[in-house]
């Protein structure tokens, strides 16, 4: 019963029906899409020479084998982390195939290409706008640091798209779909 109503059944001594619902007007909710885009120059990419491209290929297409502990699977208590195999009968330190690989200078990536980011750009850590000053757009991509809030990182990311640069972990911003 609406509240109006029994108030004025009260003072005039109305008789009223039970059955009166109070009529609410339903608001209509428009259902938009969204999606979410990062911010800044996500597409860019690095100028590499051809030997560098080269090798960014073979990286990719060969890979790194997981290193596991030997026996890892076979008991609980012992973790998949990879330790040196030890042991004189150990199958996986005599090179046995199948046994698992050993840790090797042989499954090091090439050394131009060490330690770059997999789409090739050089990796350089940011924490404020001034670090932004010393960083190359074509061959260097910036990391923004985790420490760093988000007023700072919004004017780090602004400063670097005008200046040229990729920010590998950009923010997102939910945008209408089209």
């Amino acid at each position: 019963m609406a509240l109006a109503a029994r108030i004025k059944a009260d003072v005039g001594d109305i008789d009223i029906d039970e059955s009166v619902d109070p009529e609410l007007e339903e608001e209509e909710t428009e259902e938009v899409e969204t999606e979410l885009v990062a911010r800044g120059l996500t597409e860019k990419t690095p100028d590499l020479t051809e030997s560098e491209e080269r090798l960014l290929g073979q990286r990719s297409r060969e890979g790194k084998p997981k290193f596991n502990r030997q026996d890892h699977h076979k008991k609980k208590r012992v973790p998949a982390s990879y330790r040196r195999p030890r042991g004189q009968l150990s199958k996986q330190r005599k090179g046995v195939k199948g046994k698992g690989d050993t840790v090797d200078a042989g499954f090091r990536t090439p050394t131009e290409i060490r330690g770059n980011h997999p789409s090739g750009f050089e990796e350089v850590r940011v924490h404020n706008t001034d670090d932004l000053e010393g960083v190359d757009g074509d061959r260097q991509a910036v990391r923004i640091a985790s420490a760093v809030g988000g007023r700072k990182r919004e004017r780090i990311e602004e400063e670097a798209e005008d200046t040229g640069i990729r920010v590998l972990n950009p923010t997102y911003e939910e945008v209408e779909a089209e």
